[in-house]
C-alpha cells in the first residue's frame, strides 16, 4: 500500500516507490511454543491482555497499596528491555451488547429483558464537569521486549537459550499479575494479529491475511495513511498523537483519575501509552556525570540559574548513590495519547491542569 502524502502528491517520488504502512511495522514472525513475537530489527516480545481490577471505589490508601505491588513489576524487567502498557477506551460497545441479544433466539420476556439491557447500555451517558461520560469498552495491553546479542554462528543454541531466559521472566511477570489481582491471558499469534489489524484497519475491512508463509506486518495492513501537520489519518479516521514533553516531579496513585475527569474521559476515545525502558547502568553513569560536569562549569557562572543548576548537581549526586550504593536500578518512561483530532485541545487542557 503506498503511502499518499503531500511528498507523493507533488511528484517528488512515483507512489509505486512510497514506502507502505506495513513497513512500519516490527513483527515479523511468532512462536506458537511460548507464544513469543520475533520482530524485524532481531528483538522478541510478549503480550499479555490484562482485566485489572476495579480501582474506582478503593481508598488511596488501597490504591496505594496495589500500586507498590505493580511497582515490583519494574524489579523484573532485564536490562536493557522494554515494556508498554496500553490502556484503550472505545465507545462502541455493540460488540459486547449484541452477544446478550444473539444469545436469546425465542421471543419471549429473556429475549425482552435481554433487549432492553442491551438498549440501556448503549445509550447510557451522562455529563460530569462537562465532560459527557458513557459505557465504555476498556482494553488494558502490556508488551515486554529484549533485545539479545545474536551471534555469527550458533544462533539456533542463541534463540533456544534466549526464549528460555524470557519466558521464565514471563512466568515470574505473571505470578505477579496473580497476586496483585490481576487478570491476564497471554496473546498468541492470532490474537495480536486481530488486536493490531482492527486498530490499523478502522471502518469496514477484510479480514487479516491467512498466509502464515508471509512476515505477519504484510499480513495486517490494508489501509491507505497519510501523515500531514500532525495528524495520521488511516482510511476515514484522523488520529492525533500527544505526547508528555515534561513530567511532574512528584506522583502518587490515582493522579489522573481522583477528584477530575481522566484524560481519556475527555477524549472519549482513544489509547493511553506508557512505554518504560529498563536502562543499562554504565550509560545511565555515563549520562548523569556529563550533566554533573555541565552543571559544575555553569555553576561558577553566576545569574538566576545558580540555584537550579546546584540543585541538578544534587539530584545527580543523589541518583548515582542510589545506583551503586543502595542498587537501585535506572528507568526510563514515556507518556503518550492517541485520541482523534477533534479531541486534541480539550485532552491538553485537562493534562496541563494536572
Amino acid at each position: 500500500m503506498a503511502l499518499r502524502n503531500s511528498t507523493a502528491k507533488k511528484g517528488l517520488f512515483p507512489d509505486k516507490d512510497a514506502p507502505s504502512l506495513a513497513g512500519l511495522l516490527p513483527y515479523h514472525a511468532s512462536d506458537p511454543a511460548g507464544d513469543l513475537f520475533l520482530l524485524r530489527d532481531g528483538s522478541l516480545g510478549m503480550a499479555w491482555r490484562l482485566a485489572a481490577p476495579e480501582t474506582e471505589v478503593l481508598s488511596t490508601d488501597a490504591l496505594g497499596r496495589f500500586a507498590a505491588r505493580l511497582d515490583a513489576l519494574l524489579r523484573l524487567l532485564p536490562i536493557g528491555s522494554a515494556a508498554q502498557f496500553l490502556w484503550s477506551s472505545r465507545r462502541d460497545v455493540r460488540t459486547r451488547t449484541r452477544a446478550w441479544v444473539e444469545a436469546t433466539t425465542v421471543d419471549g420476556l429473556s429475549a425482552d429483558l435481554a433487549a432492553s439491557r442491551a438498549s440501556a447500555t448503549e445509550s447510557f451517558s451522562f455529563l460530569h464537569e462537562g465532560v459527557l461520560c458513557s459505557a465504555r469498552l476498556v482494553e488494558t495491553i502490556f508488551t515486554l521486549r529484549t533485545w539479545p546479542k545474536w551471534p555469527r554462528t550458533g544462533w539456533r543454541e542463541r534463540y533456544a537459550e534466549e526464549k528460555r531466559r524470557l519466558l521464565e521472566r514471563a512466568e515470574a511477570v505473571e505470578n505477579l499479575f496473580q497476586q496483585s489481582d490481576v487478570g491476564h491471558r497471554r496473546l498468541d499469534g492470532a490474537a495480536l494479529l486481530a488486536r493490531v489489524h482492527a486498530e490499523l484497519n478502522p471502518g469496514p475491512r477484510p479480514a487479516p491475511s491467512e498466509r502464515p508463509d508471509r512476515p505477519m506486518a504484510e499480513r495486517l495492513a490494508f489501509t491507505s495513511f497519510e501523515l500531514e501537520e500532525g495528524v495520521l489519518k488511516l482510511g476515514p479516521s484522523r488520529r492525533r498523537i500527544l505526547s508528555a514533553a515534561d513530567l511532574p516531579r512528584e506522583t502518587w496513585a490515582g493522579m489522573l483519575q481522583r477528584g477530575r475527569p481522566a484524560p481519556l474521559d475527555v477524549a472519549g476515545e482513544g489509547t493511553f501509552v506508557l512505554n518504560i525502558e529498563c536502562r543499562d547502568p554504565e550509560s545511565v553513569r555515563r549520562f548523569l556525570a556529563a550533566k554533573k560536569r555541565l552543571a559544575f562549569c555553569q555553576m561558577g557562572g553566576g545569574g538566576d540559574g545558580r540555584a537550579d543548576l546546584s540543585a541538578i548537581k544534587g539530584e545527580v549526586d543523589g541518583v548515582l548513590s542510589e545506583m551503586y550504593v543502595e542498587g537501585a536500578r535506572a528507568f526510563t518512561a514515556r507518556l503518550h495519547l492517541v485520541v482523534g483530532e477533534e479531541a486534541a485541545s480539550p485532552v491538553v487542557n485537562a493534562m496541563g491542569s494536572i
